[in-house]
């Protein structure tokens, strides 16, 4: 069964804020590919995310206002618990 995932991607605001998202996209090692057809973004997974990436993945749709229902199936007991689950990053970082 092929894991995937697709989300209307982010906007960007610099050829820098472009790179830094797919740079750290790619560093997450459980995507196995990631393609873009106009503002929809579809990745591929190896297998289905651990818990530590799939608080990676959290982090980065936060950061980039990504919608996280995209995430939910994802979201389990050893993930569920992260405040970005329920916070945005800037009201984490109040809290």
């Amino acid at each position: 069964m092929q894991l995937e995932l697709s989300v209307v991607g982010p906007v960007f605001f610099s050829p820098d804020d472009e790179e830094t998202f797919f740079s750290w996209l790619r560093r997450i090692e459980v995507i196995s590919q990631i393609r873009g057809q106009h503002r929809l973004l579809h990745m591929e997974f190896k297998h289905t995310p651990s818990a530590e990436e799939v608080i990676s993945l959290l982090v980065l749709f936060r950061r980039w206002q990504l919608d996280l229902s995209a995430l939910e199936p994802f979201r389990n007991e050893d993930n569920g618990h992260h405040i970005l689950w329920q916070r945005s990053v800037a009201e984490a970082v109040r809290k």
